[in-house]
C-alpha cells in the first residue's frame, strides 16, 4: 500500500515535472518563430527603405539583423533539445506512458528529405533543413544585396563587412545544424543518461 501512494505519488511530481518542461519548449518554439519573423520584416523594411538609405548603413544593418536572428535562433532551438532530451531520459524513460519527445526513428519526420539525401549518399544530418535552410536562403538574398551595393559604389568596406557577415552566418547556419542534428540529440541523451546513473 505504501509503495503504491509512493508510485503515484512519483507519477504526479513526474507529470508536474513534464508538463511544465513542455510549456518552457513550447515557448522556447514561439520565441524561434517570433525572431524570425521578425528578422524578415525587417529585412524587408531596409529593404523597402533603401533609397533612402546610405548603402553602407543598409549593408550593415542587413548582415547584423540576419546574424542576430540566426545566433537567437540557435540559441533557443539548443535550450529546447536540451529540455526534450532531459524530458526522455529523466520522464519518458520512467514513465512509459509519456512520449511527447521520444522519437524512434527521426528519418521519419523528414521522409522525403531523407530520400534526397540517401539518393545522394549523404548522411540526413549534413544538408541544412528546418531553420538553418531558411537562414541560409536569407543569407543569400544579403550577400547578392550587399555585393549589388558593392557593384554600384566599389566601396572596400562594404565588401568586408559582407564577407565577414557572411562568414558569421554560416558558422550560426552550421551550428543551428548541428543542434537540430540527430547526433546532436543523441550525445544530449547519452550526456544525461550519464547523469541519471549516477546519482541513481
Amino acid at each position: 500500500m505504501i509503495k503504491r501512494k509512493k508510485r503515484t505519488k512519483n507519477y504526479e511530481v513526474l507529470l508536474v515535472e513534464y508538463q511544465q518542461i513542455r510549456n518552457e519548449i513550447d515557448g522556447y518554439f514561439k520565441l524561434r518563430n517570433t525572431t524570425l519573423a521578425l528578422t524578415i520584416s525587417a529585412i524587408g523594411v531596409i529593404i523597402g527603405f533603401s533609397e533612402k538609405i546610405e548603402p553602407l548603413y543598409i549593408v550593415v544593418a542587413l548582415n547584423l539583423i540576419i546574424n542576430i536572428g540566426a545566433i537567437l535562433t540557435s540559441s533557443y532551438t539548443l535550450i529546447a533539445v536540451e529540455k526534450s532530451a532531459y524530458i526522455k531520459v529523466f520522464i519518458e524513460d520512467q514513465v512509459k506512458d509519456l512520449n511527447w519527445f521520444t522519437v524512434k526513428d527521426i528519418d521519419k519526420l523528414y521522409s522525403t528529405y531523407n530520400k534526397l539525401t540517401k539518393w545522394l549518399k549523404l548522411p540526413f544530418d549534413s544538408l541544412p533543413h528546418e531553420y538553418p535552410l531558411i537562414y541560409f536562403f536569407l543569407g543569400v538574398i544579403v550577400s547578392s544585396i550587399s555585393y549589388s551595393y558593392f557593384i554600384k559604389t566599389c566601396s572596400t568596406i562594404i565588401i568586408i563587412i559582407s564577407a565577414i557577415g557572411a562568414i558569421f552566418l554560416l558558422y550560426s547556419v552550421f551550428l543551428m545544424q548541428y543542434v537540430i542534428s540527430n547526433k546532436k540529440y543523441k550525445s544530449l541523451i547519452k550526456y544525461f543518461q550519464n547523469i541519471y546513473k549516477s546519482i541513481k
